[in-house]
């Protein structure tokens, strides 16, 4: 967020030249970072609906 924040405060000239010569790379990170999240996020909710599943089971 603080990175966006100071985004914005460059100058219009400055923000074309940055995303021109970093939006290959930033779509890169960003689609890594996408997969890593996707990753953890369907994980994480895999384990929690096995607990979710597991914990029901027990109690009904």
């Amino acid at each position: 967020m603080e990175v966006y924040k100071n985004f914005k405060l460059l100058s219009i000239k400055e923000q074309e030249n940055i995303v021109g010569g970093s939006s290959k790379l930033l779509n890169q990170f960003w689609t890594g970072v996408g997969n890593v999240a996707g990753a953890i996020t369907s994980a994480g909710m895999d384990a929690g609906w096995e607990r979710a599943h597991k914990y029901s089971k027990k109690h009904h």
